[in-house]
């Protein structure tokens, strides 16, 4: 596994997921996330704050994996996963398949770091 800096880092999604809506950048730090793999797998993913022109939230929509994986909150202002707001550090579990979400980036964005024990491309909706 290579791990690698902030600097070094590939940008591995940059601008609107038809999906999603909001712009979005996901950051790659180690694992690859085009890739299914037994190495570990570990991402920032970055959505824009409040949309200027409708005036609305940004948010990553409910949806699951097939495998475990926690996310440490790493910034934004007040943004919530479900019904819970959370704060910068705050940890979130989700066992495989447990459907979770919206992520709503809300008037500051938000910023969170995936980890994963294995490398994995699939979502599911």
């Amino acid at each position: 596994m290579i791990a690698v800096s902030s600097a070094e880092a590939p940008v591995a999604c940059d601008g609107d997921n038809p999906n999603e809506g909001p712009h979005y950048r996901v950051t790659n730090y180690f694992g690859d996330l085009a890739t299914n793999a037994e190495s570990p797998q570990g991402f920032i993913v970055e959505v824009s704050p409040l949309d200027p022109v409708e005036g609305r939230s940004r948010m990553v929509r409910p949806h699951f994996h097939l495998l475990r994986q926690y996310q440490v909150f790493a910034g934004g202002e007040e943004p919530s996963i479900g019904k819970h707001d959370v704060q910068p550090f705050d940890f979130h579990y989700t066992d495989r398949s447990t459907p979770y979400g919206p992520i709503d980036s809300l008037s500051g964005g938000v910023k969170f770091f995936t980890l994963r024990p294995r490398a994995d491309t699939s979502r599911r909706v």
